[in-house]
């Protein structure tokens, strides 16, 4: 970390997202044992208590309608212990598969972490290849041909394009006089003048009375030349335009014959295939984390006393303890006890209360237990969310570095969502300047040319001003000023 530096690079960004997660993960660990601990502790209550019970009814057998209680006590007792002993196991068992997969998904970590290292050595090779390349290219007389007649032919088209919406404009204005001449538009309709024209020589006479009445041959012309105008432009702004098309293509083919006599090619594959590594990675990491998910969450049973060992072994106790005959002789204890046995009562009155106070640490201990893992998850999903959009790659960063570092450490506190996070975040993060140029030759002409880097954004494309060549500017004006109708035929 350089001291001072506004910005954070995308690969200090993950980090500080996975030493976030680290931890979070502490957290948890340790409010997980602080669980197990007390349901640990509530198993010890429930079997003091049957202890106690069974104590209490050896003072009162005669008033224990049930020949067998202590029997059951006794088997209950020995049971629970067998059932607890064999959760020790199955539990050890557990942690041993977390730590294995832990172990193994912390390997896939480290081997992605040398890739993405690989990954930037072949980005900057790749960048300072092609950098230089553009640098001989720039200086060279067929580039500078090449860019020239590129840059004319969009300058041309562009300002055709520009004549012809120019020309349909005064179309639709200057055309408005003729059209509404009934007389003219007749004539007109029927070709009147061309050699499209026929008639019968009744017809034709009455024809030519009518031309020479509304001024036919004086105006055909014109307006002629009014409604061709537009469609001859339009032509020729779509021959501009496909002359941009041809240009282009030679600039990018000698780029293209340029780039293939460098080792260029050869950086490209060399960082798709380190890109592919890390992809790969990153499925293998995705299963092993769901593997190391799926082990936790059977911890995470055993840890909040939901297991099938727990269960029955505190079914068992309480089953026992809430037989008819016993719960009445608790009560009955509880409420008047005799100095024999006074002794026990107040052993269980003792346990009766840490039993209410150990139940209310474990929901608060669940309720903090589950915000963690909510926590967790949702970060382990931004750092799968992250890696996907590669925005660790090389040249990826974050403007503010202490903005970063706020808007993770609110999602690590729960106080935003990852949905906030993401929308927060994007706003500071940019690609940095490399030292080769994205719009570079024809990388700058409307689509991604031969020299621009894999995957870098878009330069800013480039824009032409100037006229249309001499024969059309002089064709057109002359036409427009010939159009003065005054808004009338």
């Amino acid at each position: 970390m350089v001291r001072g530096r506004r910005t954070l690079s995308g690969r200090e960004a993950l980090g500080s997202i996975e030493a976030a997660l680290e931890e979070l993960r502490q957290e948890e660990e340790t409010l997980a044992a602080r669980q197990k601990r007390i349901s640990e502790r509530l198993m010890e209550i429930r079997n003091d208590q049957a202890q106690a019970v069974r104590e209490l009814a050896r003072f009162h057998l005669d008033r224990i309608d049930d020949d067998d209680v202590l029997e059951v006590l006794d088997r209950v007792g020995a049971d629970a212990g067998t059932i607890l002993d064999q959760r020790s196991a199955a539990f050890a068992r557990i942690e041993e598969h977390v730590r294995a997969f832990e172990r193994k998904v912390a390997d896939l970590h480290a081997r992605r972490a040398a890739e993405r290292n690989a990954v930037d050595a072949a980005s900057a090779r790749l960048d300072e290849a092609e950098a230089q390349l553009q640098k001989k290219l720039a200086a060279t007389a067929s580039h500078k041909s090449a860019l020239k007649a590129v840059e004319t032919a969009r300058q041309v088209a562009e300002e055709a394009r520009r004549k012809m919406e120019l020309a349909e404009a005064d179309r639709a204005e200057k055309a408005e006089p003729y059209e509404n001449e009934r007389l003219f538009m007749y004539l007109w309709q029927r070709g009147y003048g061309t050699s499209r024209y026929r008639a019968w020589p009744l017809v034709r006479l009455l024809d030519g009375w009518v031309a020479r009445l509304c001024g036919y041959h004086r105006a055909r012309p014109n307006y002629a030349l009014l409604i061709e105008l537009p469609v001859r432009l339009k032509e020729h702004a779509d021959r501009m335009q496909a002359r941009i098309d041809e240009v282009v293509d030679r600039l990018a083919a000698l780029e293209r014959e340029a780039r293939e006599a460098t080792d260029i090619p050869l950086l490209e594959a060399v960082l798709a295939e380190r890109r592919n590594a890390i992809a790969a990675l990153d499925d293998e990491i995705a299963v092993a984390e769901k593997e190391l998910q799926a082990v936790r969450s059977r911890r995470g049973a055993f840890v909040r006393g939901e297991d099938a060992h727990f269960r029955r072994a505190t079914d068992r106790l309480v089953e026992a303890l809430g037989r008819s005959s016993l719960a009445a002789l608790h009560r009955e204890a509880l409420s008047t006890s005799s100095p024999e046995d006074e002794r026990i009562v107040e052993r269980l009155q003792q346990l009766d209360q840490a039993l209410k106070e150990a139940e209310k640490d474990d929901r608060h201990v669940r309720d903090l237990l589950r915000s963690a893992e909510r926590r967790r998850a949702e970060l382990e999903d931004v750092r799968i969310e992250f890696r996907r959009r590669r925005y660790d790659d090389y040249g990826s960063e974050f403007t503010d570095r202490s903005m970063f570092s706020t808007i993770l450490e609110e999602l690590v506190r729960g106080a935003i969502t990852g949905a906030a996070y993401w929308e927060r975040m994007q706003r500071y993060r940019r690609y940095r300047p490399r030292r080769s140029r994205p719009d570079f030759g024809s990388g700058g002409l409307g689509r991604r040319g031969p020299l621009s880097f894999p995957d870098f954004p878009e330069g800013r494309r480039r824009k032409f001003d100037i006229e249309l060549d001499d024969v059309f500017e002089d064709i057109f004006d002359t036409v427009r000023d010939g159009f003065k109708t005054g808004g009338r035929f």
